[in-house]
């Protein structure tokens, strides 16, 4: 018989070291003492990854990805970390809050302990919901730099970064520069669009329109960098400034089309070319203040600034039969967006928190367009807050956080008359355990949505017939709601389950939909109706060996709408993956995709993705680098097959995208240190005095 015993171990024991290898798996009297295991905590669960796997892992995404946490969904290629829920996930490295850069590069070999919190009471997480609290080996002095890379052929895209960190006494320096490509030919897509008009004399007509459209080029370049300052006095204050910048500049994406139009028994041949040039910079900067006036009082104060100058080029050629015409539309577009934040918590005696939060976000756009029919915008969104969030404990270890904020918003832009809108907006959330393995939380929110700025400076590209136009014609705040739900079942050793649900909407909620007028289908925001949908996610981990385990999975989401796009679809995916780490350098991993399921709309019409897929993936590491071979071999492209009928129009849209198809990929990474390391391990709250230990 194998036992876990964990509660009589001394916490010192509970941070792993490299030593640890000599007993991991070994029988001691019946005791098993494994060095991968998951504990409750304060306000989560927190778990030990196996020596193993963070010696075989090139980052910490790929570990996360092969320690199974129940409540995380882990993207490897993408570098991305959600819930189950997909709701976003705040980094922390050692309780100060971290960036992504600063996540990604962190080296695995590093890391003594992953803590998943939701709505914790302790004010250093500023109020967040979810939060993944990483408990890494820090530097006395020294530090290191990594250089990775990946790229992809086939699928011909490349990512390439370089990070270098540095503490000398209380003082740590980042800094990070990345750059990538993009030179992959991809999205074809083939339409059959009916439209049913209605003239300025009132008389109804129908457009019959087939349209195909090929990308013969797609050119995109991105590139990002930035230095950060962090001064961290252990006891009561920490400090950081952020220094950055990030851009894009597409030089060619060009596209060629037909379209063939048939209007009142009268055909029209039609060819499209189009050269779409762009380019955007946007530098930023942001610091952040916390100060611990003592056990009960907390103050936060942070802010950002940041300017974004974008370009676009739209050149446009028509050719039919008798004419040949160049529409030409251009976009300088400055943004300056500064937003700050100043957060008090007071912590009672009984470990219950009170926050108080003011914010203000503002967004300042200067737009100039050539080819259109307005020359210059001026739009201004303003929004400040009043937050208030009180959380505290229940027996047996639940939390329960109540918040609630009152939000005021400033809209103004050229031509329109002011909008003031005073909102309120709430949130509850419900954690903790129904039994020794058992973890369960609730989350219910209502809030405002402020609609996008992309609808106020976004241009409608010309045509023929239709001269482009700017601002949005039903401006209006929308109204959101959630209710999540989480379980997760902490079986055995061996096995670990989970069941998220979500169930949210918008009430009148603003989509694009189109509107016939005087023999033209505009394209143009407006109200239609309300939305709903319902998402479902079942997992199952089972650890076959200490090697080896597998996962399943099942994704099923319900969407329904009102209004001119009026639909009700189910959409319903299984996948199933395989993790294989035999030794300390070498990890394999494989996941298979089946079909999306097919989503059926009003009269007949769907949505489907008729396609399987699969994932591998090998790594090799060693002590200071690591190469990992990733390949998606089965699918040409990856396909969407729609079939939609709305109050106006019916469309049947094939589209096809050789990015998302078949790839093979090669990453590396590779790094130096120098200098003198410390153990965090040490600092650990326990809840309870159980636990249990998963893969």
């Amino acid at each position: 018989m194998l036992i876990v015993a964990m509660a009589a171990l001394p916490v010192s024991l509970w941070g792993q070291t490299e030593a640890d290898d000599a007993i991991d798996g070994k029988e001691l009297k019946e005791v098993v003492v494994e060095a991968q295991m998951s504990m409750p905590i304060e306000d989560g669960q927190a778990y030990i990854p196996k020596s193993r796997l963070k010696k075989a892992s090139m980052n910490t995404f790929q570990l996360l990805a092969a320690m199974h946490i129940p409540m995380l969904k882990v993207d490897i290629m993408n570098g991305s970390v959600t819930t189950n829920t997909e709701q976003k996930v705040e980094y922390f490295l050692n309780g100060l809050e971290a960036s992504d850069a600063e996540i990604a590069n962190l080296r695995p070999k590093d890391i003594q302990r992953i803590e998943v919190l939701h709505n914790p009471v302790n004010p250093v997480y500023h109020g967040k919901e979810y939060v993944l609290n990483i408990i890494a080996k820090e530097y006395e002095y020294g530090g290191y730099t990594t250089l990775n890379g990946s790229q992809k052929v086939i699928a011909n895209d490349g990512d390439y970064s370089v990070y270098s960190k540095f503490v000398k006494g209380r003082s740590t320096w980042q800094l990070t520069g990345s750059g990538g490509y993009d030179n992959t030919k991809g999205f074809l897509s083939d339409a059959h669009n009916i439209y049913r008009m209605k003239g300025a004399d009132g008389n109804e007509w129908t457009l019959d329109r087939y349209k195909h459209s090929e990308m013969t080029k797609r050119r995109f370049g991105k590139y990002n960098g930035g230095i950060q300052w962090r001064y961290n006095n252990s006891t009561n204050f920490n400090a950081q400034i952020t220094a950055g910048v990030d851009g894009h500049k597409q030089p060619h994406n060009d596209w060629s089309g037909t379209q063939t139009d048939l209007i009142k028994g009268v055909q029209t041949d039609l060819r499209t070319s189009i050269d779409a040039k762009t380019a955007n910079v946007t530098p930023s900067l942001g610091f952040m203040l916390n100060y611990l006036a003592s056990e009960k009082l907390y103050f936060s104060l942070s802010g950002n600034a940041s300017h974004s100058d974008y370009d676009k080029d739209d050149i446009r050629r028509e050719m039919s039969e008798t004419a040949s015409s160049l529409f030409e539309n251009i976009i300088r577009e400055k943004v300056f967006a500064p937003s700050g934040k100043l957060s008090a918590y007071y912590v009672f005696p009984n470990r219950t928190q009170l926050a108080l939060h003011l914010s203000d976000d503002a967004s300042i756009f200067d737009t100039r367009y050539r080819g259109t029919a307005n020359a210059k915008q001026h739009f201004v969104a303003n929004t400040t807050s009043a937050r208030a969030m009180y959380t505290f404990k229940l027996p047996k270890q639940w939390n329960l956080s109540l918040d609630l904020a009152y939000v005021h918003s400033l809209t103004r832009q050229t031509g329109v008359d002011d909008i003031n809108e005073n909102m309120w907006n709430g949130r509850l959330s419900l954690s903790g355990s129904i039994a020794q393995k058992h973890s369960l939380s609730f989350t219910g929110a209502y809030q405002p949505v402020s609609p996008g700025p992309s609808m106020y400076t976004s241009v409608v590209t010309q045509n023929s017939s239709y001269t482009g136009t700017i601002g949005n014609p039903d401006l209006k705040w929308q109204k959101y709601y959630m209710f999540n739900l989480n379980y997760f079942w902490f079986a055995s050793n061996r096995l670990t389950m989970a069941f998220s649900a979500r169930y949210s909407g918008t009430i009148d909620a603003t989509v694009n939909g189109f509107l016939p007028y005087n023999d033209v289908m505009y394209r143009i925001p407006v109200t239609s109706g309300n939305n709903d949908e319902i998402y479902m996610f079942l997992t199952g981990d089972y650890n076959i060996s200490s090697a080896l385990s597998l996962s399943l999975s099942v994704t099923a989401r319900r969407f329904h709408q009102t209004g001119i796009f009026k639909q009700n679809r189910w959409l319903v995916q299984p996948t199933a993956g395989i993790n294989y780490t035999p030794n300390s350098h070498i990890m394999m991993s494989a996941k298979f995709g089946a079909p999306d399921g097919r989503a059926s709309f009003p009269s007949g019409s769907y949505e489907k993705r008729p396609q399987c897929s699969l994932w591998l993936s090998a790594s090799y590491t060693t002590n200071n680098w690591g190469v990992r071979l990733d390949a998606m071999p089965l699918n040409r492209y990856f396909k969407t097959e729609t079939e939609t009928n709305h109050p106006y129009a019916d469309i049947i849209l094939k589209s096809y995208d050789p990015s998302f198809g078949r790839y093979v990929a090669l990453s590396f990474n590779y790094s130096f240190e120098y200098g003198k390391k410390v153990d965090r391990s040490q600092s650990i709250n326990i809840s309870g005095n159980s636990s249990s230990t998963i893969r």
